[in-house]
């Protein structure tokens, strides 16, 4: 990759802080700085400018390069789920520049590659009683899977929300958790069942101990077998394991977990827009997917 310009570089430091700050995910900041660089570093091949000379042909000039290249890692051209992340980068990125430089980054031209949505059918209330049979009763990480369930089904939680969970945000006495890390850096309080407490409590007086390295101490709630905070890969391959072992025979992401408690509520009468508020949805439009999910099943 060719070398950026010393400005550029700063650039791309006060992008990257400012990801942070408006409280993206690690995953999403991280994509963000590299594609912003990748497009910096296009630019710079055949402009001598820097981010204010960043125009409308230099967008589409990118994007055509993006098309048409092959991915170095399956030797296949890139998705149309890359190639919208990176509209969503420069979305990002543009809004930055407006702030600090006064520069927009002309993105408005490039559409979005057009997506079949996968319909996320939700679990059942048996399949989700199978997945907490599946976890074993006395084992530290049974208590920790029944703990992840109840995070992401009890609570509804995003995946990246319950990675972020302390120790301090779950209140015991009075059945809630303060989510912190919500989506665009937005915070919630989100009350669970008296089902959900027992499994979390559980959790934490019993087995989260064991797992906890004894010579540090972690104030994250969902802790790796090596007594680390989880990562995400390993929380999809766990669920993945108790799937199969559930005798569920379909593919099931944590996102399914946070999907089936909202249709479960739907079905149970509660108002679409307390659901909204459960969720963390900051319009009804994201929540009423749930409306039309509970109709066809």
């Amino acid at each position: 990759m060719k070398q950026l310009s010393v400005q550029s570089q700063k650039v791309l430091q006060q992008f990257e802080r400012w990801l942070k700050v408006q409280g993206y995910s690690k995953s999403v900041y991280y994509a963000s700085y590299h594609r912003i660089q990748e497009l910096i570093v296009f630019h710079q091949q055949t402009n001598s400018g820097g981010i204010k000379s960043i125009k409308k042909k230099v967008i589409s000039e990118f994007f055509d390069y993006q098309k048409s290249r092959v991915s170095d890692r399956t030797n296949r051209r890139i998705s149309s789920y890359h190639l919208n992340d990176y509209i969503f980068s420069i979305k990002r990125f543009s809004r930055f520049c407006q702030k600090y430089y006064e520069v927009t980054i002309p993105i408005e031209h490039i559409r979005l590659e057009p997506i079949a949505k996968e319909t996320k059918v939700p679990l059942t209330l048996q399949e989700i009683q199978l997945l907490f049979n599946a976890t074993h009763p006395t084992d530290r990480l049974g208590y920790r899977d029944r703990c992840m369930l109840a995070l992401y089904y009890g609570c509804g939680l995003r995946r990246n929300e319950g990675l972020h969970v302390y120790l301090n945000d779950i209140c015991f006495t009075r059945n809630q958790i303060h989510v912190r890390e919500g989506k665009g850096g937005k915070q919630r309080i989100v009350p669970f069942t008296q089902s959900t407490r027992y499994h979390l409590k559980e959790y934490v007086y019993k087995g989260r101990p064991l797992l906890q390295c004894k010579h540090k101490t972690r104030k994250v709630l969902l802790l790796n077998e090596r007594g680390q905070p989880i990562q995400a890969q390993s929380l999809n391959n766990r669920l993945k394991k108790l799937v199969k072992q559930s005798g569920i025979n379909r593919k099931i992401g944590i996102h399914h977990l946070r999907h089936s408690i909202a249709t479960h509520l739907l079905d149970n009468n509660m108002p679409i827009d307390q659901i909204a508020k459960f969720l963390g949805h900051s319009s009804l439009e994201s929540t009423q997917i749930y409306t039309h999910v509970t109709i066809q099943v």
